[in-house]
């Protein structure tokens, strides 16, 4: 089932990014379904989006892209928070909670972190009878399986700044206010989550991918269409874009009321996950193994194993590295891991190891039958400087 989906996903890809007479002929073939998606996103658009009626002495900033897939929503959201407490704010913040076991749950949430007591049961009933997930808090020692591993990772990230999951986020932003003393709130993703009103929006945009064949889904990758971009405040770029991409999100800001900013995500430490020690971000250490499985569960793998391969290309008596993609927001088991079976047999006698994402970390750090040594390579958002003293200007009008 695993492979089946890792061929769909990269169909998909090849459909959405492709520059072949193929992918420009299957992109045709479901442009009628994207028709039925553009009828949907222009009536989500006529309802618009929420507007702040309330008198909360508190902000709210929506970080999101217009495209599936991952752009590096969460780091940059880490990062801002980090910087917006440097400078006196007290941020927190929200999310869907995506992949986490608790949005299909049939009773109490659970788990470490997840025991929302008495008034803060894991369900609630609408009018309708039909149940919903409720708030529910995220430390950094909750189950990723429980309640999504990009929050728990914000988490772990963050410290002592609360986190909240629950898919309507107006909820969690009521929850937030009630108990914590925040001043403003930070949302993952939930650009298109409309019934949250917000002061700010922030857009990334993959610097290397762009927008594809700018095509609404499923025959592209918009989750919106480019005009969206005329409405946002800030539009982000994960790495350096082109001209050309700045020139086609320029021209969505006609006035040139909008802000464009870059980031780059640097690594910062190699992550021992057997003793939480941490290696020197020039990956030198690797080069004491003869293969390094690359473990990927996130959206866009690619741009990981490139930034490792790249790194790893410079030291001398580099390992072998053997990429394994997974779909985003994967539940790891730990067969998963299991690679000395696989394509090496003799990779145990190779001295071998796994390497894989921050995030990735989050559900495997706890495996402890691996034959083999796990690692994650934390990274950081690196923000234009610009970009936070604009911010805090927009937060204090």
């Amino acid at each position: 089932m695993n492979l089946i989906k890792k061929a769909i996903e990269s169909l998909i890809i090849r459909v959405w990014y492709g520059q072949s007479q193929l992918s420009i002929f299957a992109a045709a073939l479901l442009s009628p379904l994207s028709s039925l998606y553009q009828t949907i996103a222009d009536n989500n658009k006529r309802k618009g989006i929420a507007t702040r009626k309330d008198n909360l002495p508190i902000k709210i900033i929506v970080i999101g892209n217009i495209t599936a897939g991952g752009t590096g929503k969460t780091p940059l959201l880490i990062a801002l928070a980090q910087q917006l407490a440097a400078q006196g704010w007290k941020p927190g913040v929200i999310s869907r909670g995506h992949g986490g076991l608790y949005l299909e749950a049939k009773g109490k949430g659970k788990g470490k972190g997840n025991e929302n007591e008495n008034e803060n049961e894991n369900e609630n009933e609408n009018g309708d009878g039909n149940k919903k997930a409720s708030p529910t808090w995220v430390y950094a020692d909750s189950d990723p399986f429980w309640v999504g591993d990009e929050p728990v990772h914000i988490a772990q990230a963050l410290h002592s700044m609360p986190v909240i999951v629950c898919p309507r986020r107006i909820e969690a932003v009521d929850l937030l206010v009630k108990e914590t003393d925040c001043d403003i709130i930070l949302s993952d993703d939930g650009l298109q989550h409309y019934a949250l009103a917000r002061d700010i929006e922030v857009v990334l945009v993959d610097a290397a991918r762009g927008f594809g064949n700018e095509r609404l889904l499923p025959a592209g990758p918009l989750r919106e269409p480019l005009e969206r971009l005329n409405n946002v405040d800030m539009v982000v770029f994960n790495g350096e874009p082109s001209s050309e991409l700045q020139s086609l999100v320029s021209k969505q800001r006609p006035h040139g009321q909008q802000a464009q900013y870059s980031l780059n995500m640097a690594i910062t430490g190699l992550r021992d996950l057997r003793d939480n020690s941490l290696q020197p971000a020039d990956l030198m250490y690797l080069n004491r193994y003869s293969v390094i499985h690359l473990v990927a569960g996130i959206g866009h793998p690619e741009r990981f194993f490139n930034a490792v391969r790249l790194l790893l290309s410079s030291n001398e008596n580099a390992p072998r590295i053997i990429e394994h993609a997974f779909p985003d927001h994967y539940s790891y088991k730990e067969s998963d891991l299991s690679f000395a079976d696989t394509d090496l047999a003799s990779d145990l006698d190779k001295h071998a190891a796994i390497v894989m994402t921050a995030k990735d970390a989050v559900k495997c750090g706890s495996f402890k039958q691996n034959a083999l040594p796990l690692y994650a390579i934390d990274v950081s958002a690196n923000i234009d400087s610009q970009m936070t003293a604009d911010l805090c200007a927009q937060l204090a009008s």
